[in-house]
């Protein structure tokens, strides 16, 4: 992403952020720029929501491009995308061969990634 062109200066708010439909955050009782919590059974991730009409009831977008320490305990969208382990990340102490985080998993399909949305409770920083 080019952060120094004004009008894509405009697109983003200085965090990471899902779009979500009106319906859906109605519904949920979530307002936008809330954080809210997005989980399936590989983990969970807690963003801001960014209302948007163009995105479809049900649908959940977040773009590529944010690292993982500007996300809460640095779960980022990788802790809820299921993916293909890399053998040789298992592979250790023998120089080329060695874990490093952003080689860990490739997602084949990042449209295809089941989530639900939960708010959260400012207080305590649990589910409401």
């Amino acid at each position: 992403m080019n952060m120094t062109n004004k009008i894509i200066l405009n697109t983003h708010r200085g965090h990471p952020f899902v779009y979500i439909n009106p319906t859906d955050v109605e519904v949920r009782g979530v307002v936008d720029d809330e954080v809210i919590e997005l989980y399936n059974d590989m983990g969970s991730i807690k963003v801001a929501a960014r209302v948007a009409p163009s995105v479809r009831p049900g649908q959940l977008i977040i773009y590529n491009g944010y690292e993982p320490l500007q996300f809460e305990n640095w779960y980022d969208p990788a802790n809820v995308e299921p993916g293909m382990v890399k053998w040789l990340a298992f592979a250790g102490g023998y120089g080329h061969l060695r874990y490093r985080g952003i080689h860990w998993q490739p997602v084949p399909i990042d449209r295809a990634i089941r989530l639900d949305v939960r708010k959260i409770n400012v207080e305590s920083g649990k589910e409401a």
